[in-house]
């Protein structure tokens, strides 16, 4: 009796050569109705690397190996999957598709930190070009004596009056000169500037108003001139004196015309007018006199004439011990139009000389500074008496001297030019 054992054997050998090749290569069946054998799922294929040399073993017949994965795939499920809930809750993460919006920090833009640093840098550059402005400003009003108005700080830094004009937009020494005007230093320093535009506000000023550079110009140009004439440093260095000939319109060629002039008119005194036309002025030499002269802003040229005549009345009155006081040759150089009469009336006063002198028993006491001047001028010199009453004097004195030499009456003729019985006509 055949074993179960031997009968399915018998069975696997039939079914087995009733295969044909390709079923045998496939692993399908013989026939339908037979045992169907479930062929395992094929093992996932494996690349070597090719550096490496594969041997392929052949194992027995009816023997057959299958690899084993290291992990089989996971066959589809066929239940259905299970819908999301509608609504996820916290506990539940959101599905892939569809993530939960995440909030971001806010970026600030680029274009913000540009704008600040382009301001910085155009701040910087103000800064600058402020410092700058101050060191050229500040040369110009060393320059021009006003150096009181700069100031720094314990820094350094520039402050004070000049930094804060430069702070409120003043570039120029232009509009710098605008903003002196008001202040005291400034006005102190360039008075003619100040009176010029004073009468130009007027209208008695023709011209234009210098600036502080025309100012300074003018001063050094005459200032020159005065030196090259040998006039003193007391006149060639004194601004206000210098700048009161620009008030007056004089300009630096008609100081030098005068100055020229002067000096030939001074030259062509005798050394006793010189003397007295330095003591006229009240100064010590001749030079000086001519700058003082030039100086006084109602002189012209007439009056510098005038002033000429009196250093001659002076100067001659001294020939004949008479002390002559400055108003009292004014007085005559204004009534006498011309060096040669002043020279004429200083002459007849000095004819009466012998008479100024007494002799004894004349208990008279006359003065060629008294009843001299007053015979020529009268009560023009304030004196006392008038002309015909200081002839009146002079003619008794000579009439008393005649008649004691003579023994008789008689004597010099009185004449309404003065007395004359001197011998001299």
């Amino acid at each position: 009796m055949a074993s179960p054992f031997a009968d399915d054997l018998a069975q696997f050998l039939k079914n087995r050569s009733a295969r044909n090749p390709a079923q045998r290569a496939a692993g399908a069946p013989a026939s339908a109705g037979t045992r169907r054998v479930v062929a395992p799922s094929p093992a996932p294929a494996y690349e070597l690397p090719r550096t490496e040399r594969t041997t392929t073993t052949f194992q027995p017949v009816g023997v057959v190996t299958r690899p084993t994965p290291e992990e089989p795939p996971s066959e589809p499920s066929s239940e259905p999957a299970a819908e999301p809930d509608a609504e996820p809750t916290s506990s539940t993460p959101a599905p892939d598709s569809a993530p939960a919006p995440v909030s971001t920090p806010e970026v600030t833009p680029q274009v913000d930190n540009t704008a600040e640093l382009l301001a910085q840098q155009e701040k910087d550059r103000i800064a600058r070009q402020n410092r700058q402005t101050y060191q050229t400003l500040a040369a110009f009003m060393q320059q021009i004596g006003l150096g009181g108005l700069l100031s720094v700080d314990q820094n350094g830094s520039p402050t004070g009056w000049l930094w804060q004009q430069i702070q409120d937009g003043v570039s120029s020494s232009a509009e710098l000169a605008i903003k002196l005007r008001a202040t005291p230093q400034f006005q102190e320093r360039f008075p003619a500037i100040i009176e010029l535009e004073r009468q130009a506000g007027e209208g008695t000023f023709v011209g234009a108003v210098p600036t502080p550079s025309q100012v300074l110009e003018y001063e050094t140009t005459v200032s020159q001139i005065f030196r090259n004439a040998g006039l003193p440093e007391s006149f060639s260095n004194n601004r206000s004196n210098l700048q009161d000939l620009m008030v007056r319109g004089l300009d630096a060629e008609e100081v030098g015309s005068r100055v020229v002039d002067g000096f030939e008119r001074i030259q062509d005194m005798p050394d006793d007018v010189r003397e007295y036309f330095n003591g006229f002025w009240g100064i010590a030499n001749s030079e000086s006199a001519l700058v003082g002269m030039i100086l006084d802003p109602e002189l012209t040229m007439r009056e510098l004439e005038v002033s000429r005549r009196s250093a001659f009345a002076g100067g001659y009155a001294r020939r004949y011990d008479i002390d002559l006081a400055y108003n009292q040759a004014d007085i005559i150089a204004q009534n006498l139009p011309s060096t040669a009469e002043v020279i004429a009336a200083m002459e007849r006063i000095g004819q009466y000389e012998p008479l100024f002198q007494e002799s004894v028993g004349e208990a008279v006491d006359l003065q060629a500074g008294v009843q001299g001047l007053a015979s020529e001028f009268g009560t023009e010199l304030g004196m006392s008496m008038s002309e015909a009453e200081a002839q009146a004097m002079l003619e008794r004195r000579l009439i008393e001297r005649r008649s004691r030499q003579q023994g008789v009456t008689g004597g010099a003729a009185v004449t309404s030019a003065g007395v004359r019985g001197l011998g001299v006509n």
